[in-house]
């Protein structure tokens, strides 16, 4: 009896070479989940390679991660940012602002004799013109949802008109 090659994915394998095989699958499952992190990052306005989500796309799914939502409770306005950081005890969690953005972090520990586990949770989102920092909370909901508030007033819009010159293609070089 003799062992033939065979075809799996559009390659001919010998029976003993399912190695390269599944080293091609390792290589190219990083190779998207780099591609998926780097385009969450370009998604959210964040290109710092520091802030990189190893878990699920979460802010991609729900854009109240980046983009606060704006309630109305009592009459008064409150910005409001989501994060799920279900699996994380409050004490593992920070929440600071600084230089008009909210960075929330998470990291949990777990150590035994047999295993030692790290997971960690980071984002940061641009701060809205006028959210109150001074009147900001949090709250973490029994789903694991943390919810970061604060009073906010719209900005003024100012309402005011400019005439723009339309460029023909003989301007062409004006535009140069």
């Amino acid at each position: 009896m003799s062992l033939t090659p065979f075809v799996v994915f559009n390659r001919q394998v010998d029976p003993f070479g399912l190695g390269d095989i599944l080293g091609d699958y390792d290589r190219q499952m990083r190779h998207m989940m780099r591609e998926l992190n780097r385009m969450e990052s370009q998604y959210s306005g964040q290109l710092d390679n520091t802030i990189q989500s190893h878990g699920p796309l979460t802010s991609l799914m729900d854009r109240s991660a980046i983009t606060p939502r704006i309630l109305d409770q009592n009459g008064q306005k409150i910005a409001q940012f989501n994060f799920d950081i279900k699996g994380f005890k409050p004490q593992d969690v920070h929440i600071k602002t600084t230089d008009g953005r909210l960075v929330v972090s998470a990291k949990h520990e777990d150590k035994g004799e047999d295993h030692h586990a790290i997971r960690e949770f980071r984002r940061m989102v641009t701060l809205p013109e006028g959210m109150q920092i001074e009147g900001m909370k949090s709250r973490l909901d029994p789903n694991g949802v943390l919810s970061v508030y604060a009073p906010y007033t719209p900005p003024a819009i100012e309402h005011k008109q400019n005439e723009l010159p339309i460029h023909h293609e003989r301007d062409a070089k004006a535009l140069k």
